[in-house]
């Protein structure tokens, strides 16, 4: 039964069953997420967010909001640091099961370690099994769950949350069964991009979201619920969010081979099928000393499914989409305002003659490779008559080194003062040492 081979796993999880490199993958991924959320605490819809959040929530907990520094109840503060991580899309996805799984897992993590001061050690198992739970589940629905309408994130995501509470609290296989059968009954979500006046509300759902995981923990200790394997191909759970569920995904080498390690980085903020394309903007004007003054036409190449997402922006009479306004901002600045990315049009009148500029086409060859291959080409025609073009696949550096996604902490905690930034990313490189998670968040007060 793959419940039971589910929470057989979690209760039995220990440091000495998992390879140094998941360990230390595990920590880049708390460190890329912990930068992620203190960055998103910039962000003027994360301030008011808090304000409300706070008002709502006791404020008796042992629990952090990133943002206003005060603590909360657990729930309070995993709502926020949830929000906050969302804001920019500049989390983490593990592309097989289209999930971001850090939103839905590392905000209820840190907020009940903090809470029943879970050492550091055990957090870190507590990541590890969440993610590896997360992404299993996830990949086993793929793809008619996502096709339906459905977000994984949203759907499956508190799965990966309650297993990482499972781990950090020690429980029992008979509690972790309980928990993971109220959450995955509990949680649910469709995505708000099937509709045409959509509105971003990632932000607003992954906060939701983040609750059920806890809710469905904490719940379990005191209610009779019978156990009910949902991940039986029969179960109304599979057949109402799948048609081509494939439990052997979640089965097989589970302990033993890790998934986690498919967990892709993000170079930029914004929508990740976009990330190609800057990133070759970016990297092209940079080693071609290019400017957006020099630029006659800019030709972008992508496949099918990112112009369906273009033609779903013209129908919402957006002016520009991300993707276009993303280049705007990089051919005006000859780089990427962070702060300004994620369905902000207050740039718009700045960067309109350069998105004027702009041809992005259907290009059969990117087309053919998706989705083995995330293949996007940029073309810049100079007002000099120089042609400089080059392509990327995307998946081939979604995976960066420990350097790149240091520099990227570095950038994101910048609110930090300079020797807080270093103290706090060697603590997380040396989390598994922490008497308890508090060290750890102590260092941003």
């Amino acid at each position: 039964m793959t419940l039971d081979n589910i929470c057989r796993f979690l209760s039995s999880i220990n440091k000495e069953q998992i390879p140094q490199k998941v360990l230390e993958y595990g920590k880049l991924i708390l460190a890329d997420n912990f930068g992620v959320i203190l960055k998103g605490t910039e962000m003027e819809e994360s301030q008011g967010f808090s304000r409300e959040m706070v008002s709502l929530f006791d404020q008796n907990g042992k629990s952090m909001d990133f943002l206003s520094r005060k603590k909360m109840s657990m729930l309070g503060a995993a709502t926020c640091n949830s929000f906050y991580m969302r804001v920019l899309k500049y989390d983490d996805e593990f592309s097989p099961g289209m999930i971001h799984p850090g939103a839905a897992i590392i905000p209820p993590l840190i907020a009940f370690s903090e809470e029943k001061e879970v050492s550091g050690s055990t957090f870190l198992l507590g990541l590890i099994s969440g993610y590896e739970i997360a992404s299993r589940i996830s990949e086993s629905m793929m793809p008619s769950h996502y096709r339906r309408g459905f977000s994984p994130t949203l759907t499956l995501g508190p799965l990966g949350s309650c297993a990482a509470l499972c781990v950090a609290d020690n429980a029992s296989l008979e509690r972790s069964a309980i928990a993971m059968t109220i959450t995955a009954f509990s949680a649910g979500g469709v995505r708000n991009d099937m509709d045409m006046q959509q509105v971003d509300l990632s932000p607003y759902e992954s906060a939701v979201s983040c609750t059920r995981g806890i809710i469905g923990y904490m719940s379990s200790a005191n209610v009779a619920v019978p156990v009910y394997d949902f991940l039986l191909p029969e179960s109304s759970f599979v057949r109402n969010y799948s048609e081509d569920f494939d439990p052997e995904k979640i089965n097989r080498g589970l302990g033993k081979s890790w998934s986690l390690l498919k967990t892709a980085f993000k170079y930029y903020p914004g929508d990740r099928l976009f990330q190609g394309p800057v990133h070759i903007l970016i990297k092209m004007m940079k080693n071609n000393d290019l400017y957006g003054e020099t630029l006659k036409e800019l030709e972008v190449g992508v496949n099918s499914y990112i112009m369906e997402k273009l033609e779903e922006s013209r129908k919402r009479g957006e002016k520009f989409s991300e993707l276009e306004r993303m280049l705007g901002m990089i051919l005006r600045n000859q780089n990427l305002d962070i702060l300004a990315v994620s369905g902000n049009s207050n740039h718009d009148s700045e960067i309109k003659d350069y998105v004027s500029k702009i041809r992005i086409y259907l290009d059969d060859e990117c087309d053919d490779m998706y989705p083995e291959k995330w293949l996007s080409k940029v073309i810049f025609h100079t007002t000099d008559n120089r042609i400089i073009s080059e392509k990327i696949n995307w998946l081939e550096i979604v995976h960066p080194d420990r350097e790149s996604l240091k520099k990227k902490f570095m950038e994101n905690t910048s609110s930090l003062e300079g020797k807080r930034r270093i103290e706090l990313w060697n603590s997380i490189m040396n989390v598994q040492s922490m008497e308890t998670v508090r060290e750890l968040t102590s260092i941003i007060l």
